[in-house]
């Protein structure tokens, strides 16, 4: 009998790249999130959205810092913390080498990614 397949989703800075294993987005996702701890709030702070372009080298590793994409300008007390936690989460992956997981004969379409946090979840898009 066939197996399904695993389920896809899409990972890079371009939606025409092909998309990346739905297993290993998870994994980037349940990584990511063991390290994440956004200070809780009022009802305001679950509305609250950041998003990050992160650019990753060919290794899995973080060049330089994530940049913040999204909100733009001054940011409010909800989203400087979840901003925050979101760096933090994002450096600990990092140093834990969960971005090793990418598969490296894939590297085009996943040398940059957008990551958007919000206080009860991570999408990588």
């Amino acid at each position: 009998a066939e197996q399904p397949s695993a389920p896809k989703a899409q990972c890079g800075a371009r939606r025409a790249d092909r998309p990346i294993a739905g297993s290993v987005i998870a994994g980037l996702v349940s990584g990511v999130r063991d390290r994440f701890n956004p200070v809780q709030g009022g009802a305001d702070s679950l509305a609250a959205r950041v998003r990050f372009e992160v650019r990753l080298s060919p290794e899995g590793r973080l060049i330089g810092d994530p940049e913040l994409i999204e909100p733009t300008g001054r940011l409010d007390p909800q989203h400087a913390a979840l901003r925050r936690a979101a760096l933090i989460a994002l450096k600990r992956a990092d140093d834990a080498g969960v971005f090793r997981a990418l598969p490296a004969d894939s590297y085009d379409r996943w040398r940059v990614i957008r990551v958007t946090f919000t206080p009860e979840e991570i999408l990588f898009l």
